[in-house]
């Protein structure tokens, strides 16, 4: 991956950007990838004559709500609930991480973003480790984009103090390059 999925790392994030996604208000690359897995799933269970009358309906089914609403019936029958997506993520603060240069977004290492998020308490290093479902990283530009030295390249939003090795990660993850980049498909390649 030259970039993580969608915009969002983090337990809570991640579910809201998948809420948004599901209400088709989501990022291009995540709606991309769910429809054309959709699409494959729904094929393969005999509910379409074609790969691309499953993808079409799977598409529909995302923008008319249905989508949205199973997920909700999953969450309820789990015992849980989302109640006001807006107040869904808490935090003490949210960081901005700066551009140190200007120039193109070659790559975001989906790994250093990784590392940083579990580092703020998003995941955990070992199996004792407590997880924070609130923190993470939003990243607020993706591979291709144009950016300027001082621009906001995510936010951190944490409950604790951001420690130079969550920032040194952050900074290690992005590549930025004088040209513009061309950006690839979100599926190079499918195998049946």
């Amino acid at each position: 991956m030259d970039e993580p999925l969608g915009y969002a790392v983090g337990n809570r994030l991640e579910v809201k950007e998948v809420v948004e996604t599901l209400m088709g208000k989501g990022p291009k690359d995540l709606e991309d990838l769910c429809v054309s897995i959709a699409g494959y799933m729904v094929y393969y269970a005999k509910q379409a004559k074609s790969i691309e009358e499953a993808t079409q309906l799977a598409k529909e089914n995302l923008h008319n709500g249905k989508a949205l609403a199973k997920f909700y019936e999953f969450i309820s029958a789990q015992g849980g609930h989302i109640d006001d997506l807006e107040n869904f993520v808490k935090v003490d603060e949210i960081v901005p991480f700066i551009a140190k240069k200007s120039g193109y977004i070659k790559e975001i290492k989906a790994l250093n973003i990784g590392l940083a998020s579990m580092k703020l308490g998003g995941g955990r290093a070992t199996k004792d480790d407590d997880i924070d479902p609130m923190v993470g990283i939003v990243l607020n530009k993706k591979v291709g984009d144009k950016v300027s030295k001082g621009e906001t390249l995510a936010f951190i939003y944490t409950n604790s103090k951001v420690n130079n090795d969550i920032l040194n990660l952050l900074e290690e993850g992005y590549d930025i390059v004088q040209n513009p980049v061309k950006t690839t498909d979100i599926i190079i390649e499918i195998i049946s």
